[in-house]
């Protein structure tokens, strides 16, 4: 088939009664045309059909679905072909997508064909685990691994609709919730370990307890993402703070598949474990003070304020280097770095340094990102909200091995759970945990973004980084409506159009400065906005804005 997608088998074949055809679906397909299942670990996943006789049949997998591209028949001989054994013929073989019925609400599309082509590998994966829950993969474990639920939450509802499946999501998490407090990393719970094995419980994978609700509340503005989870967010930081040995919280995974030290992927190898897990705290403690503020309880606002200053505190002692403005790593400064700019946790004199050195060694390696599962979006919008998407321009548009282009040239139609795509072996082919660049195409190339302080979008920021890209269209859906954006870039300058749905105002940032702009046929004064540049205030309704 063209696509690898999660999916169900549809087919009609007539043969004798009793006759039996087996079909075996997979990612991968030798040279030879051999179907292997390798990542399943030793498994395999195939189904057989008996016929009953007689005229032509169809059927189709009904309790059954797997991540594939290919399928190996056996017992059944396709229609036109040669069949001396006479066995049953298989008339024809269909491939049937099936996910959650998340509405389509995003779409985005530029200049640069590399991008488009990222986004539909990336949204392939996405929708390929849209299943009862967020899965890790659809071919093998189809399980609910809790990162991708806060890390990936943006990707996800920048292309559809996500509010009721993430409400169900956010269930499936408070029923793994311990009694101490704990969110297990898989919801719901499968796996048949202690606790405090990293794979039942790491930092990172529980914070989505905490930071998934928080962003759904501020996407949606529904109070309920709050109100049913405020209390057990409390008590898993406040579990992670009884358990902090001087401040720094219990270490697991790291960053998951991080790339570039050329060893087997798996838990962080640049990166220590304790520093994201305690930069990850650190952010779910301040969403922890930021929802007490907005929901009226001033003390538990100031108590949990205060524990993010005693993280931050803890956390500079024990990893950061002031003379070299880096933190304690092993080898690459990203994920460590960027994950500590978006917690709050760099000296505010120092954090321009600290970016400067992300970007020094991107320059050293050839724009090659080393980060992984849990570091990936942290670089994303350390670099973007620093100003710096000039870089992500470079990273994303890298075609060799370790990059999106790099996976596209192996002929990959998914994202893969690696960097650099191993077709080879127990990897799958089919995971969006790497896939957070959905969020920068939507929010910072094609510009929308909510505002800072906005609840429920009623504050907009259009903001465009086009880089070398000459124009971008698409648009999101937010609680008030569509949000569309195109932008083009030419000899005659820079034109905006916009829609801004009833109930909303939107800040226009266009990618230059000018003293005014003009805004639906008049030049008007415009302000310094978003890194200095020229903005303009709209309201609700279509607005074109040129320089």
């Amino acid at each position: 088939f063209p696509q690898n997608a999660m999916a169900t088998l549809r087919f009609r074949v007539r043969g004798k009664r009793g006759a039996a055809v087996k079909f075996k679906p997979s990612e991968v397909m030798t040279g030879e045309g051999i179907v292997e299942q390798l990542n399943l670990w030793g498994g395999e996943a195939s189904s057989h059909y008996t016929l009953r006789g007689g005229r032509s049949e169809s059927s189709e997998w009904r309790f059954f679905y797997h991540g594939f591209q290919y399928v190996e028949m056996t017992g059944a001989v396709p229609a036109g072909k040669p069949n001396p054994e006479g066995l049953p013929v298989l008339e024809s073989l269909e491939m049937a997508h099936v996910r959650v019925d998340n509405p389509e609400v995003g779409a985005f599309r530029s200049s640069n064909d590399l991008f488009n082509r990222t986004h539909d590998l990336v949204d392939w994966a996405m929708r390929s685990n849209m299943t009862y829950v967020l899965s890790d993969c659809p071919q093998r474990e189809k399980l609910g691994w809790m990162e991708c639920n806060h890390l990936l939450f943006s990707s996800f509802t920048y292309r559809y609709n996500t509010q009721w499946w993430f409400k169900k999501i956010a269930q499936d998490i408070r029923d793994v919730q311990l009694q101490d407090g704990r969110f297990l990393n898989v919801a719901p719970s499968y796996l048949s370990l202690p606790p405090d094995s990293a794979y039942q419980f790491t930092v990172e994978w529980g914070a989505a307890g905490v930071l998934m609700p928080w962003q759904a509340y501020r996407w949606f503005g529904d109070s309920a993402f709050v109100v049913q989870n405020f209390g057990r967010m409390k008590q898993f930081v406040d579990w992670i703070e009884a358990h902090a040995q001087d401040g720094i919280a219990p270490q697991g995974l790291g960053d998951w598949y991080d790339y570039g030290h050329g060893q087997p992927p798996g838990p962080s190898r640049y990166t220590p474990t304790d520093l994201t897990s305690t930069a990850m705290w650190a952010m779910c403690v301040e969403a922890v003070a930021e929802m007490a503020e907005k929901f009226g309880s001033p003390d538990t606002a100031t108590k949990y304020r205060k524990m993010h200053a005693d993280i931050r505190t803890a956390f500079l002692r024990r990893f950061y280097d002031p003379a070299t403005k880096t933190f304690k790593n092993g080898g690459s400064v990203q994920t460590g770095s960027a994950m500590a700019l978006c917690a709050n946790l760099v000296p505010e004199a120092d954090r321009a340094a600290v970016l400067d050195a992300i970007v020094k060694e991107l320059e050293r390696r050839d724009y090659q990102q080393t980060s992984g599962d849990v570091g990936h979006l942290y670089f994303i919008r350390a670099l973007a909200e620093g100003g710096r998407s000039d870089v992500l321009h470079k990273v994303y548009n890298r075609t060799g091995t370790g990059s999106y282009g790099g996976i596209l040239a192996k002929g990959l139609t998914t994202l893969p759970e690696t960097w650099d795509a191993i077709t080879v072996g127990s990897n799958s082919l089919n995971h969006c945990m790497l896939g957070h660049v959905m969020e920068w195409f939507y929010g910072w190339v094609l510009g929308i973004r909510q505002g800072p302080d906005s609840i429920g979008w009623k504050s907009i920021v259009i903001a465009p980084e086009p880089g070398e890209t000459t124009s971008a269209e698409g648009q999101t859906g937010t609680p008030l409506g569509e949000v569309s954006v195109k932008w083009k870039r030419s000899e005659k300058g820079f034109r905006l159009e916009t829609v801004v749905p009833k109930g909303a105002t939107a800040t226009v940032v266009l990618p230059l400065k000018a003293a005014s702009l003009i805004v639906d046929g008049r030049r008007v004064p415009s302000q310094a906005g978003l890194f200095g540049r020229a903005s303009v205030e709209v309201g609700p309704g279509r607005h074109v804005v040129s320089e």
